[in-house]
């Protein structure tokens, strides 16, 4: 989740720091405060695109910051693989943003610097954001089809298999003479290369870590000469610490009656005398360890070059790493590739007979996808439907379309054309806001409040399978009353119980189901505008809440109706 947001000359926040927490976080204040700006200001951290605007006035430079911890395995395979940094669970991951009037942006990642894409590729995984102009992963189709595959348990493993052999020979039936002379040159080379391997017979229990092993024996005899001089100091020799060590302890032990000062250092020193022993044990048989002949470093030399010379002829890892490990990766690599590769060898009139034996079996399975995908599409058509009524779009409806890319008689070589590895049709979540208008996408629907109240209708049903673990909304409750506001309100916070959301928020019927209240407020600091942020109390939620239900100061019959609203959130 968004542990943190730190904001440095930003518009008119000199300086701000946010601490979120789980649950429903929202965000309070005067019109032109600022709290538009924190969602802005999370999607610039996140890689939205920046601009100089967003530079605080008389400012070079700009930096913001969010912080999340802690890390889901999703997003932690993704930051090793886009910034090659291998997070732990419990550690926490930043992104910040540097902006300049002079420079471009710089963004970074665990402190490296990365581009906005990989940026952006990560921060999907962690937050979505749901407010006007705002990007969120939800509009796009190919995510669309993935959440209603989850939803819809819509197995596609099988029809993959296939698609992705049939498509390996078309690949092969299209290609030129060239590309064949090519292909059977890396055959090849690859099996070249695979009797190598074959020949060194790389064996993990013995080959692991053997540059260590060779150092280790290199040093045997200063290893064998410091552990037996240490055994013999502690424990074994004539004047050994533990003989000296014990005489003063049997000598204290009389006086532990009458002085507990003592009785406390023979108990130390009694466990020390123990820590010892286990040491010189430890000496003694790292010294009889030890013991190793000429001709075993030898053959551990031996096989080490070889290794090295097998690490190069392969040339893979540019040679870094663990040697064993390199050739055995790189083994698996090229026996993946020599299986594609033997296609290069069948001919074409074979390589046609084969792709039309597949072709029913594909379309077979794919037919079986399309029919899932229709079923869990109705289904998840009502939930969201009635989802969106509840939320107060009376008139809307929502729809999934399930538009085939793949003609009626399309023949196997358009059907691979045309089709992906995941099916032959393309998803759209479609939204009709009132009777009488025709669907449009989610992308397309209005700005504002029921684009959002809309994407909230759509991560409510999707909660289970809408991966990211932070909801950001914003404009939620444009053009909302108090009713409406606070069947929002229960929404958000139902769905905060096993995610973060946050909300940016002018109702107080939503403040009111808080978790984590931060209020933005500005005021003018030496001569010039400034934005802070605070987080509430309980009695300063009510004062603020009491003011956000009639704009004004607050009284004691606002006061009243704010505790009220606090008190319901329970109920």
């Amino acid at each position: 989740m968004l542990e943190e947001l730190y904001l440095k000359n930003i518009v008119i926040f000199d300086e701000a720091v946010m601490a979120f927490s789980g649950g429903l976080n929202v965000i309070s204040g005067e019109t032109g405060a600022g709290k538009s700006l924190v969602a802005a200001a999370i999607g610039l951290a996140l890689g939205a695109r920046a601009n100089a605007e967003l530079l605080r006035s008389g400012e070079d430079t700009a930096n913001v910051s969010a912080v999340f911890s802690p890390l889901q395995s999703v997003a932690r395979d993704l930051l090793t693989s886009e910034i090659g940094v291998d997070p732990s669970a419990d550690e926490g991951l930043i992104f910040e943003r540097r902006l300049s009037r002079s420079k471009a942006s710089r963004m970074l990642v665990a402190g490296k610097p990365v581009t906005t894409a990989s940026a952006n590729i990560l921060a999907d995984a962690l937050l979505d954001i749901a407010a006007q102009n705002e990007h969120t992963k939800l509009v796009e189709p190919g995510y669309q089809r993935e959440l209603l595959d989850r939803y819809g348990v819509v197995d596609t493993v099988e029809y993959s298999k296939i698609y992705s052999k049939a498509s390996q020979i078309l690949k092969r039936i299209n290609s030129s003479n060239t590309d064949i002379g090519k292909h059977k040159l890396e055959l090849e080379r690859n099996e070249y290369k695979l009797s190598k391997i074959a020949a060194f017979n790389p064996d993990p229990e013995h080959d692991s870590n053997i540059e260590d092993k060779i150092e280790m024996i290199s040093e045997a005899e200063n290893i064998r000469e410091i552990a037996e001089e240490a055994a013999d100091f502690i424990y074994e020799g004539d004047d050994a610490v533990i003989g000296k060590l014990s005489q003063i302890l049997r000598s204290a032990r009389k006086y532990e009656d009458i002085s507990p000062t003592i009785a406390n250092a023979n108990e130390v020193l009694d466990s020390a005398c123990s820590l010892l022993e286990d040491a010189a044990r430890a000496y003694r048989g790292a010294s009889d360890g030890s013991d190793y002949s000429a001709s075993e470093l030898d053959n551990l030399i031996d096989r080490a070059e070889e290794m090295k010379g097998l690490v190069r002829l392969l040339e893979c890892g540019g040679g870094e790493g663990n040697l064993l490990e390199l050739i055995l990766v790189e083994k698996q690599v090229l026996e993946k590739r020599l299986e594609e590769l033997s296609l290069w060898e069948v001919s074409t009139e074979e390589l046609e007979m084969e792709l039309a034996e597949l072709a029913p079996e594909l379309i077979k399975q794919a037919a079986k996808i399309t029919a899932s995908r229709r079923k869990a599409g109705k289904k998840l058509a009502q939930v969201i439907s009635k989802e969106l009524k509840n939320l107060g779009m009376e008139d809307a409806d929502f729809s999934v379309d399930i538009s085939s890319l793949v003609k009626k008689d399309a023949t196997v070589k358009e059907i691979l054309t045309n089709s992906t590895s995941h099916g032959f049709e393309e998803i759209n979540f479609m939204i009709t806001p009132n009777v009488g208008e025709a669907p449009s996408s989610i992308a397309e629907t209005a700005s504002g409040g029921e684009a959002s109240r809309a994407m909230l209708a759509i991560k409510s049903a999707l909660a289970s399978v809408h991966a990211p673990d932070t909801l950001l909304f914003d404009e939620i409750d444009t053009g909302v009353g108090g009713r409406l506001g606070d069947v929002l309100g229960r929404k958000l916070y139902e769905l905060s119980r096993d995610r973060q959301v946050i909300v940016i928020t002018h109702l107080p019927q939503i403040a009111a189901y808080a978790d984590n209240h931060l209020q933005v407020s500005k005021a003018t600091k030496s001569g010039r505008t400034v934005a802070k942020v605070k987080a509430l109390t309980l009695d300063e939620r009510v004062e603020e809440i009491a003011q956000m239900i009639n704009g004004k100061a607050a009284t004691d019959t606002t006061k009243e109706q704010a505790r009220e609203m606090l008190a319901q959130k329970h109920n």
